[in-house]
């Protein structure tokens, strides 16, 4: 492989790797969409959705460490214990 394909090849990987995390950010953020529909179906008021977007970030944020630390912990010993550590930081934001 040529010295300016190795390079070229690096950039796309990171490209990929940031379509990923902007997406799966974006997953993240999508609860923020549907405000207005819980406001009305659930009756709730503009600080209990502040309440519950922040309990949603706030879950989300102390379990990703988790999950990502048991997937590195635990990558070359049990192939299954990654989709385990997302399944638990995915869970922990449900």
């Amino acid at each position: 492989m040529a010295i300016e394909d190795h390079g070229r090849y690096r950039w796309v990987v990171v490209c990929m790797l940031w379509v990923i995390c902007f997406f799966n950010y974006a997953d993240r953020q999508a609860i923020y969409s549907v405000y207005p529909l819980l406001k009305r179906e659930l009756h709730v008021s503009d600080l209990e959705l502040g309440i519950l977007g922040s309990a949603f970030m706030w879950i989300y944020a102390f379990s990703v460490p988790l999950g990502g630390y048991l997937g590195d912990r635990f990558r070359l010993r049990c192939p299954m214990m990654y989709p385990m550590a997302k399944r638990i930081e995915k869970e922990g934001t449900v």
